[in-house]
């Protein structure tokens, strides 16, 4: 059975659950797949999705896979306008406790982000505010609602996030992997645990900032390793050079981890 047959499959068995007389709330929908896959469904997946928002989904996975070494951000191997564009009525979804999204277009601000059930969010390989100017993204993150944001992670996703300011005050666990992000701040006075992951060796003169309490426990700085920055080098004193990481209290030493190999 080809992808094709599979989903032929599946819209079969979800015309025969619309069919019978349940009522039954579905817990969980998790689709991944090559891009190419997506992009040759002819509409099958979208109905999928809204299939799973009619019936009040709660955890929602939709994952594009990229095979081959080329970064998803190589314009020349995966042309931007050829990524998959998912309903938008996934980010109006007031049901959805858990969304995890990869290698997929987000196009604001055509995509009003409101969802106020929200409390694990995940974002990997996804182009955002990429194609429109500084002022109306700050204008597109001010319109976000995501209130209950727990855990929020994002991972390899470009964002032209100038000097604007997030305020998620239910947000406990912050991990950036990766992340193309010129300036911006957070505001998270519950803020527990933070992770920076940084594969680039360019020095340059960013700044990030992370507004929160004395909740803070944890902060986990990995740096990639390159012979200008030995793995003796203070993180203090490397953080305070490349103005990755500002916060308005002060760290604890022993919760602080210092720069590593990444493999």
């Amino acid at each position: 059975m080809n992808f094709s047959e599979f989903a032929n499959f599946v819209l079969k068995s979800i015309a025969s659950y619309k069919t019978s007389a349940t009522s039954t709330r579905l817990q969980k929908f998790s689709f991944e797949s090559h891009y190419s896959c997506l992009l040759a469904l002819d509409g099958r997946v979208d109905y999928m999705l809204n299939f799973a928002l009619q019936n009040k989904v709660q955890e929602l996975k939709l994952r594009s896979r990229y095979k081959g070494k080329k970064h998803i951000f190589d314009r020349n191997y995966k042309p931007l306008q050829y990524m998959y564009r998912f309903p938008e009525a996934i980010f109006s979804a007031g049901q959805i406790i858990s969304l995890d999204l990869r290698g997929l277009r987000l196009e604001p601000p055509h995509i009003t982000l409101s969802c106020p059930s929200i409390e694990n969010f995940s974002l990997e390989d996804c182009h955002v505010l990429e194609l429109i100017d500084e002022w109306t993204g700050q204008e597109w993150l001010h319109s976000c609602v995501l209130h209950n944001v727990e855990k929020l992670i994002v991972t390899r996703c470009n964002f032209r996030w100038n000097n604007a300011r997030l305020c998620l005050d239910k947000l406990k666990s912050a991990v950036l992997k990766d992340c193309d992000i010129e300036a911006g701040e957070i505001e998270a006075p519950n803020l527990v645990w933070f992770e920076y992951w940084s594969y680039t060796t360019k020095v340059d003169r960013r700044t990030f900032s992370i507004s929160s309490t004395s909740s803070l426990l944890n902060v986990k700085l990995l740096f990639n390793y390159d012979k200008y920055y030995p793995l003796d080098y203070p993180a203090s004193e490397y953080l305070e050079k490349m103005e990755y990481f500002k916060r308005a209290n002060t760290v604890p030493a022993s919760s602080l981890t210092y720069p590593a190999v990444l493999v």
